[in-house]
Formats: structure tokens, C-alpha cells, sequence
């Protein structure tokens, strides 16, 4: 059956020695990560009074706001991180796309900052 011709070689998609250093401890929270779910959650306190999580997403094409039933009040892009934060109504603070959890904690720390001092009298 050589009718088909060559096929077309598939392309595996390179993995950069850094996303293997994804996970890096805390310096406060608890860090969880599920088989089925492609993101590292890092919980801290961010020095404002609101619920920080930095979300480092390892595919940045996962949809994130199908499964996130809260109203978003706020999505910035963080142009030193290259990560989209995104600010519910709840308080909490998401960061999406991020190449590292340091890079989510840099993120939803300056959003979280952000938006202390342009709503200081949020709940």
C-alpha cells in the first residue's frame, strides 16, 4: 500500500527546561497540584486583604473561565510575567499563563495591589 504517499512527520512539541521547574515550594500557603488538572495553585498571603491564588497554568490555551462561576471585576495583563490576572468578585486573585509559579505569585501580587489602591473599601 504505497499509494498514500510519505506522511507528513508529526510534530512533538518541545518542552523548554524550565517548564520541567515548574514546581518551586512556597514561601507560604500549600501548593496542590491533581493528575487531571494542568495548573499548580500556590495560596499566599499577598499583603493586602484579599484571597491570593497564583494560578501557573502549563497549557495557556486551557479555558479558564468555563469553570470559574464568578464574576471577573478585573483581567490585566502583567507585561513583566507575560500573564493574564484576572480578579473575581469573590477577592480572589488568578493568574493565568504564567511560565512559573513565580512568575503567577509576581502577577496576583501586583493585581492584588493594583486593586487595593483603586478599591480600598472592597468586602
Amino acid at each position: 500500500d504505497g499509494a498514500r504517499g510519505p506522511q507528513p512527520p508529526v510534530r512533538q512539541p518541545q518542552a523548554s527546561p524550565s517548564s520541567q521547574k515548574i514546581l518551586i515550594p512556597p514561601s507560604k500557603g500549600q501548593t496542590s497540584v491533581h493528575p487531571f488538572i494542568k495548573h499548580v495553585t500556590v495560596k499566599f498571603n499577598c499583603g493586602v486583604p484579599l484571597d491570593c491564588h497564583a494560578i501557573a497554568v502549563k497549557f495557556p490555551n486551557t479555558e479558564h473561565h468555563s469553570h470559574t462561576p464568578h464574576r471577573v471585576i478585573m483581567e490585566m495583563r502583567t507585561p513583566t510575567t507575560k500573564a493574564t490576572c484576572v480578579i473575581h468578585n469573590t477577592g480572589k486573585v488568578f493568574v493565568i499563563g504564567p511560565p512559573t509559579v513565580q512568575a503567577a505569585k509576581e502577577s496576583a501580587l501586583g493585581c492584588a495591589e493594583l486593586l487595593w489602591t483603586i478599591k480600598p473599601d472592597m468586602e
